[in-house]
């Protein structure tokens, strides 16, 4: 059977509170069509996952308490990934740790890690397995879209999607015309792979990748560092807009 690509998502990382999810799927069941899930996006680190203090204490809740944010986001579809950081090698010893304590309600993960070892996430569980492209990755491809294709080759088949994130949480702009050219080439080249793409998405500035989603109407957005306050908290009224948005621009793709 012809694998088709997994559902489009509209995405928001960082959350810490069960309240905040709340607030989010009730905005998103107003706003969005069928065709699209609410991607509720928690981070951990290898550092929180050892019971540490992170770096980013107002994005990195304790492990402990992932399952309680998770088990808010039900209705409607929502797609529940731990988005995961590790320099250490092991990473799907890693995620069976990170599954056995925290694990609990999610669907999936997403590794933000730059081109992890292909033959270690093999031993990870069938899931919703999401690749982050980031700025170290891009660099490591030598910054072009073949280049990137060529290394997800390794990876077809093990990971679902692959997310186009240079800026990695940090609010950087996404440059539209590059990310583009970066989705037209992988999806050309994995038309099983879910496609999305993040940096600097706010309800501000959803508008300037509107036309990239009605050009590939498959594809998934992820939203993190403009949606948060002057304290690094997610800020739930520039959340709650940006869902409306991007939902808008997907129902208008």
């Amino acid at each position: 059977m012809e694998r088709k690509r997994p559902r489009r998502y509209v995405g928001i990382t960082g959350f810490m509170h069960a309240q905040e999810v709340q607030e989010a799927v009730r905005t998103f069941a107003e706003a969005a069509g069928e065709d699209a899930d609410l991607m509720v996006g928690v981070l951990v680190s290898r550092k929180t996952l050892d019971g540490l203090p992170p770096g980013q204490p107002g994005r990195y809740p304790p492990v402990a308490e992932v399952p309680g944010i998770f088990a808010t986001a039900q209705t409607p579809p929502c797609l529940r990934l731990i988005h995961y950081n590790s320099r250490e090698p092991d990473v799907a010893g890693q995620l069976a740790r990170l599954s056995s304590a925290a694990g609990a309600n999610a669907d999936g993960f997403q590794l933000n890690i730059a081109w992890p070892d292909p033959d270690d996430l093999r031993r990870v569980p069938a899931c919703r397995l999401v690749l982050q492209v980031g700025g170290q990755a891009m660099k490591e491809a030598g910054g072009t879209p073949e280049g990137v294709v060529r290394r997800l080759a390794p990876y077809e088949g093990i990971v679902t999607d692959v997310l186009v994130d240079p800026s990695g949480g940090r609010g950087l702009a996404l440059d539209v015309d590059a990310a583009s050219r970066f989705v037209e080439t992988i999806a050309h080249a994995y038309p099983a792979l879910g496609i999305g793409v993040a940096g600097g998405l706010s309800a501000d500035t959803i508008a300037d990748v509107a036309p990239l989603l009605r050009r590939f109407p498959f594809l998934s957005v992820d939203a993190e560092g403009r949606l948060r306050d002057a304290d690094d908290r997610l800020d739930l009224a520039k959340a709650t807009a940006y869902v409306q948005c991007a939902a808008a621009a997907m129902r208008g793709a």
